[in-house]
């Protein structure tokens, strides 16, 4: 049974689920791409593991939310491009929400989890303020997660189509994009429980 607890989220009291700090799909991707079909993890390298890191995060209402965003990731832009099928992606709104998601799972990880210890005591208050911003927007009480802008980088030979803001809707395009510099499987390292596809 899972734990009843204020979900991180939207603070509801209810039932948490397994939550992945990165999206599960990226995980999938790997084992079934990997040699072995193994990931290890970056702090035990010997010790196999199934799966990315979860946490008892988000209430099964927010988990549908994210899920929404990170399928429409998954369909539109990442399986096409990692499987050579297309050269340009198609995008909307749902882009910067998923965007923005992945962005405020890692900061939770590593706030909730006391991995912040190296910075600054004069940063922790900037920290806190993006985790805010970005839950705020994610809940649709703001209209754009400035000034925490996301970055994508559209790897393995991709590009994003360019996304025009319909005039009868305030969504945010906030999101930078940069040339693509090296190959999508050499990047997925954010969490420092970030596993990788290890030799047998």
């Amino acid at each position: 049974m899972m734990p009843i607890s204020p979900c991180r989220l939207c603070g509801a009291t209810k039932e948490l689920q397994e939550s992945h700090i990165l999206p599960g799909f990226v995980f999938r991707w790997m084992k079934q791409t990997s040699a072995t079909g193994y990931l290890r993890s970056g702090h035990q390298p010997n010790l196999r593991v199934q799966d990315g890191v979860k946490l008892q995060l988000l209430c099964r209402d927010c988990e549908g939310r994210f899920n929404n965003w990170e399928t429409e990731f998954a369909n539109q832009i990442f399986y096409p491009m990692t499987k050579g099928e297309a050269v340009r992606a198609p995008y909307g709104p749902w882009l910067l929400l998923f965007c923005a998601s992945v962005s405020w799972r890692v900061l939770v990880y590593h706030i909730y989890g006391n991995h912040l210890t190296h910075m600054a005591d004069a940063l922790l208050p900037s920290v806190k303020r993006a985790e805010l911003t970005w839950r705020e927007f994610l809940l649709g009480n703001r209209p754009h997660p400035r000034p925490h802008e996301q970055h994508i980088l559209p790897l393995g030979g991709g590009a994003l189509e360019s996304y025009t803001i319909p005039r009868c809707r305030r969504i945010s395009t906030d999101i930078s994009f940069a040339r693509p510099i090296c190959p999508l499987r050499a990047t997925t390292g954010t969490p420092s429980a970030m596993p990788s596809r290890g030799r047998s």
